[in-house]
């Protein structure tokens, strides 16, 4: 009606030997018919063994803990180590190192849900192959501290980290990064490459895509209502606006080599002045014309001005001495002066033919 014990000085065993083809088990069991518990303690001073030639089943009806003071392996040399829980699965370790440890084999891990809890650091390694982490529906990695997925490598062999999203069915299969705050991709040596079937979306909802180098800023792709304008410099200045086709340069447009080409449309200098600057030995300016300008001006110089008076004139600068030629408007002559403006003429033709001019010198016929 008390306690019962088995007490041995040297190696003992609780053993059951059969010799018949039926299936025979050695029961160890604590029954309280009772109000009180009835519970089985294994205590060693060294190493516990529990050693089956087949499988080993340990079932309970609550929860089961296994506990270790230090370092603790669960542990397969040849087959599959499997962790199953039809409600959840948790591993912890709240001071020494939780290794799940399959030497050369499959370590599967399979439950509704599954948790691991680490007061240090917790490591999913592979010495030998590769490891996969599966999930039917949602796999979630969930930190409240800094998270790293790293490729830490120490042979001539590349590496790659890859993050993957793959639907063999009908559905797509997409990657979403995202970030409360900044998202940050980076590389330390070497290139960043976005590369895709379709298309690269870069979308900001901040209106603005900053461009910088090694943390200094030298452009920006902004929105300005609907349109893109360009801008450069460590202080953005804009530099190109957009109105759909229409393009605004804010600065010099310069072709270092090569044509600026217009094959449709006009070069149009609606404000400003468009100059022609070079030092070659030949022309600055060539103006060639085809069949369909036999009879028409290559040049047409207009003055919009509507006051009779006004001037249409090229002027001709060269050893401090400047040359105008063109329509005097105030005169109705077309003429030329010997300074930068008509009016005061040394040659004139009318609209009728009459020439005038200060002197002739030699014959007119």
């Amino acid at each position: 009606g008390l306690a019962v014990t088995i007490d041995s000085k040297d190696n003992s065993n609780l053993t059951m030997t059969a010799n018949d083809g039926g299936a025979k088990t050695l029961p160890i069991a604590a029954v309280n018919s009772g109000g009180g518990t009835g519970n089985i303690t294994v205590d060693s001073d060294d190493a516990l063994d529990i050693d089956a030639d087949d499988v080993i089943n340990i079932d309970a009806g609550g929860s089961l803990s296994l506990n270790g003071g230090a370092a603790s392996d669960l542990t397969t040399t040849v087959g599959l180590l499997t962790l199953s829980g039809a409600g959840g699965v948790t591993a912890t370790s709240t001071g020494g190192t939780l290794t799940l440890n399959g030497t050369g084999q499959l370590v599967n891990l399979n439950a509704t849900g599954f948790t691991v809890a680490d007061a240090g650091a917790t490591a999913i390694t592979s010495s030998l192959s590769s490891v996969t982490i599966g999930a039917e529906t949602t796999l979630s990695l969930d930190a409240k501290d800094n998270t790293n997925l790293t490729v830490t490598a120490n042979d001539a062999a590349d590496k790659t980290l890859t993050i993957a999203a793959t639907n063999a069915g009908a559905g797509a299969g997409n990657v979403a990064i995202s970030a409360s705050d900044a998202a940050t991709v980076s590389s330390t040596a070497g290139a960043v490459t976005l590369d895709a079937e379709t298309d690269i979306v870069l979308d900001a909802n901040g209106a603005d895509v900053t461009l910088k180098d090694d943390g200094t800023l030298f452009g920006t792709l902004s929105n300005n209502a609907g349109q893109l304008y360009i801008t450069s410099g460590a202080a953005p200045t804009t530099a190109i606006t957009f109105n759909d086709a229409d393009a605004i340069f804010s600065g010099n447009v310069t072709a270092s080599s090569g044509n600026i080409t217009s094959t449709e449309g006009n070069i149009v200098a609606s404000d400003g002045v468009l100059t022609v600057e070079d030092d070659v030995a030949g022309n600055l300016a060539t103006f060639t014309g085809g069949a369909a300008t036999d009879n028409v001006a290559l040049m047409n110089l207009v003055n919009m001005e509507a006051a009779t008076d006004a001037d249409v004139a090229v002027s001709f600068t060269a050893h401090d001495k400047v040359f105008a030629l063109g329509y005097d408007g105030e005169n109705d002559l077309f003429a030329l002066s010997a300074t930068a403006n008509l009016g005061t003429n040394i040659m004139s033709v009318s609209p009728t033919g009459v020439v005038t001019a200060t002197e002739f010198v030699g014959a007119i016929n």
